[in-house]
Order: C-alpha cells, then structure tokens, then sequence
C-alpha cells in the first residue's frame, strides 16, 4: 500500500514539474531551495553505483556520498601547488605566466631537519667511519674564500689531522654543489658567503636573515643517511671562531642539534701574531749550501732545500691575520709533501729579505718584504692586472724569493692555489701568470691587455 502511494506521489511530483516548466510566466527561480530540494527528492531517482546530484545523477563508485567527478576534480586542485612546473598554466581563457618563487614544484627538493639521531656534543664520533680513522665526510667553504671560513676550516683540518684521523682536501661549494644532499659535510659560512650552506638551510630569501655581528650557530642537519654541520656566524670573524669552538665542544657547551654562540671579541684566544724569537729569527732558515744558478719553478720547491725536511725558506704573510690565507694554502700543500715549515712571519719580522729565503704572498702595496725584493717600484701595484695573479722568482746570489701575488687580494689566494697544486700545472720558467676566474695558468700575452705593458714598465 505504502509503495502504491509513494508511486503516487512521484507520480504527483513529476507532472507538477513537467507543468511548472511548461508555463512560460512561472519564474522559477522564485520557487525556495527547501521546495525544490523537496520535489527533487522525489521526482529524481538514481540507482546505485549512482547518486543524485542537483536535478541529474551522479556516479559514486565507491560510496562516499561524492561525485567521482568532485573527487578527482578536488585533488586535483590540491596537488596544483606541486604539480605545477615553472612556464605556462593553461586556463579556460588565458594562458598565465607563474612566478617560480610563488609556486612550488614537485621537483624541488626539501631542506633536511635538524637531527634527533645525532648530538653536536659527540663531535667528530658521528662524521668518522666506526671502526676506522676515515673521516667520512667533506670539509667546504665558499668560492669567494672568505678569511674567517678559509682559516676556520684549516684550523678543523689541522686538528682532526693530529686526532689521527684521515681528512680529505679542503672543498669550495662549487665543487660539490648539487651533490651536497648527498654527501656528509661540514659547510663553513652563512649563506651569503657559502652556497652549500645556503641550500642546506632552505636558500633563504634574504641570506643574512637571522645573523648578527659578535654571533654565531653551529647546526646539526640530517638528510636520510646523510649529516650536514654548518658553522656561520654574524660576520667572517665570527665564523673563524665558532669553528673554533666546534673543536671543543664541551668546553663551550656545544649540544643537541643547534647551539647559539657568542663570539665577539674572542678571535684571539684562537689566534696568536707570530712571535720574534730572538734578534735574527730567520738565521735558522739560511741555507746551508749554495743554491744552483739555474733555478726553476719546475723544481720548486726542491730548490729551497732541506734540513732534516725543515723547509729551507721562510713565508711571509700580511700584517693582518684574517689575510694569512695565502699561507695556509701554500703551508698545508707544503706540509702534505712532508715539509716542515715555520710560522708566517709579518714584513716586520724580516731584517734582511736579501740575505733568506722567502716566499712572500702579496703584491708591494701589502707586503713591504715583496716591495724589496721588486725593487720598490714607484707606483706600487704597477704591473698587476685585476682578475689576473703572478708567481715570481727573484734570485739574489745564493738566496731565492718566490713572489705570489696579485693586484686584489682574491687574484693572490688563487695564484696561491695553483703554486700550492705545482705539479698538476706543470710550473715551470721564472714567472708565471694565473687568471683567477678561470683558476688557471695563462700565458704572458694574455695577462697584459691593452694598454698594461706600459705599467709593467714602469714597475721596472
């Protein structure tokens, strides 16, 4: 009886609504949602797997009371943001161009979260392979070499090297960038310095975001399998220090994944001007046999000689220490063919550059030992090109000088670079040009440009 009736009413309900459209004059839209919900209800029957939707049918494969349609069209909408690559986004009536900033592509790879497996307070234990003395990771640093990361990471690689363990070669971050997920690091600069460490933190917008001077962090990173410790601090000195303290990492209270550091004015419990030991400190470099006429850079720096595999030749850096850069690439180089060698000494600290061996580091503007043995020219970064470096050797009797430099103080690092890597550019004659950009060796035509044969001239 009861399904005779609701056929009835269904009946009812669909004349009603073949009616009401048939009437030309009847608006509606005028008619309530609530009336129309009603009629719909009965007038319109779906069977499953559909369901009714609006004045029509839907289908609802699994039952959940949305329309397959709804489903797909809705992820789809949430996955836009991931789906979406840099270039074009076609719409209904216009193609719009997309701000990669704006939209994030699912090809873009995550930031690794601060490690909870790991504690900074167990430095180095977690970078060296267990049961070896391997350090199992890769020490980096900017391209642009700034002091403070530079001279910080030699001094890691120093201490690490007498702990025993086994270092690999100090990294810029162009050499490894692109692989920096996949490697266990030590980045060294805050990420306007170092790129590595910039895209370890997530390539902040703004790169000194959150740094300030006479401060500085040292952060715990885990990306799977992988760790990233990055040291960077407020500025290059603050940088130089917190790795420093890296080194001791009880005594300053170094734990967990991030500690913040105070770092002004304490560059110098880490770093000491060399000291004068008595009225002629560098007597004990002088050779012991005359040196042969026909020096080459071919031979450096077998040339200088040897006493018990004390080098033979003493180094002479800038006044300021941040600048001693130069030294610790030739030193470290030197030291890893089994030299030894003395501190830096500053141009003060040498009364007689004639009467010593000398490698001195800086063009004569800087450095007053490279001014002497050049003949202190008049103009005195005279015959330097900018973007382009020198390595020289002065013979004065039985002594030698070997003048690396450069007109800025970048041109001299890499002219550094590449005499402390002498055997992998073949050196050899009595002077050789380097272009710093291109980190190579180039011929002498090629380092005077026009119009700079003048100024070698007159550095004459």
């Amino acid at each position: 009886m009861n399904d005779m009736k609701n056929i009835g009413i269904l009946a009812i309900a669909i004349i009603t609504m073949i009616f009401l459209s048939s009437c030309s004059g009847l608006d509606l839209s005028k008619v309530s949602d609530e009336d129309m919900e009603r009629i719909a209800d009965k007038a319109i029957v779906c069977n499953a797997p559909y369901m009714r939707f609006g004045t029509g049918c839907c289908l609802d494969q699994n039952s959940n009371a949305i329309c397959d349609n709804d489903e797909s069209l809705e992820a789809s909408e949430k996955n836009f943001e991931t789906d979406v690559e840099e270039g074009e986004v076609e719409t209904g009536e216009e193609t719009v161009k997309e701000n990669q900033e704006e939209v994030k592509t699912a090809t873009e790879k995550k930031s690794p979260s601060f490690s909870s497996s790991f504690d900074l307070s167990e430095f180095p234990d977690f970078l060296i392979l267990k049961g070896t003395d391997v350090f199992d990771g890769v020490i980096v640093i900017g391209d642009d070499n700034s002091a403070g990361a530079f001279n910080g990471a030699y001094d890691i690689i120093d201490e690490l090297s007498a702990e025993g363990y086994n270092v690999g070669s100090l990294k810029t971050a162009s050499d490894i960038l692109g692989d920096e997920f996949s490697l266990n690091l030590i980045t060294i600069g805050n990420p306007c310095e170092n790129d590595v460490t910039a895209s370890i933190m997530g390539n902040p917008k703004n790169c000194d975001s959150g740094f300030e001077k006479g401060k500085a962090f040292i952060r715990l990173y885990e990306n799977g399998d992988n760790i990233a410790v990055v040291v960077a601090g407020g500025n290059s000195d603050d940088t130089w220090v917190a790795a420093n303290m890296l080194l001791e990492p009880d005594k300053y209270g170094i734990k967990g994944s991030e500690t913040i550091l105070i770092t002004e004015g304490k560059l110098s419990n880490f770093w000491t001007e060399p000291e004068v030991t008595g009225d002629e400190p560098e007597e004990a470099y002088k050779p012991k046999q005359p040196l042969s006429s026909s020096v080459d850079l071919s031979n450096y720096p077998d040339f200088f000689g040897n006493v018990e595999n004390v080098l033979n030749a003493i180094m002479v850096v800038y006044d300021d220490p941040q600048e001693a850069m130069p030294y610790a690439i030739i030193g470290q180089a030197l030291s890893d063919e089994g030299f030894e060698i003395g501190s830096g000494k500053t141009p003060n600290q040498v009364s007689d550059p004639f009467g010593i061996n000398l490698i001195t580091m800086g063009n004569p503007c800087e450095n007053a030992v490279t001014a002497s043995i050049m003949g202190n020219p008049k103009v005195c970064d005279a015959g330097f090109v900018s973007g382009k470096g020198m390595i020289r050797i002065v013979q004065n009797g039985d002594y030698v000088a070997v003048v690396v430099a450069g007109k800025d103080r970048k041109d001299t690092w890499e002219a550094s670079k590449i005499l402390a890597n002498h055997d992998k550019y073949n050196l050899k004659g009595t002077t050789i040009y380097t272009d710093t950009a291109s980190k190579s060796v180039i011929p002498e035509d090629e380092y005077w440009g026009e119009g700079e044969a003048e100024a070698e001239a007159e550095s004459e």
